[in-house]
């Protein structure tokens, strides 16, 4: 079974942005144990709004650090733009954003390790969850 994962990485080689602030998500796809870069995912941002709130107010660098951002409500296109995704990789993923991701059944990870390394990992546990529930099936 094939599906997606997205990964919040400045260069591709490391997860290295917090989720709420990439501007660009890295999606993979992957198929049994392999996985293959697929495309970069824009992300929307409402910069002018945030910039004003983050200047106007924010003493903690934009972060309350539930990752939530100044207005408490983080970017929700963030979690739009993946929702074909079955997981979501990145150094930092704040409790309202792993919260909708949660209610959409996408796994949520936060690491700071290399992509490749991080894929490999993902994609080995979903591969023995996935054969575990073929078994359970064919039983």
């Amino acid at each position: 079974m094939a599906y997606k994962i997205a990964v919040a990485s400045s260069d591709g080689k490391t997860v290295n942005l917090h989720f709420g602030s990439a501007s660009v998500l890295k999606i993979y796809t992957v198929e049994g144990l392999d996985f293959l870069f697929l495309e970069d995912r824009k992300v929307e941002s409402e910069e002018s709004e945030g910039k004003a709130e983050c200047q106007s107010g924010c003493s903690n660098g934009c972060s309350s650090g539930n990752g939530s951002g100044c207005a408490g409500g983080g970017n929700p296109q963030s979690v739009e733009i993946v929702a074909d995704c079955r997981a979501v990789v990145a150094a930092k993923i704040g409790k309202n954003a792993r919260r909708q991701l949660e209610l959409r059944a996408i796994s949520a990870f936060d690491i700071e390790i290399p992509v490749e390394e991080a894929l490999s990992k993902i994609t080995s546990y979903y591969h023995k969850l996935d054969s575990k529930a073929f078994k359970i099936k064919q039983n």
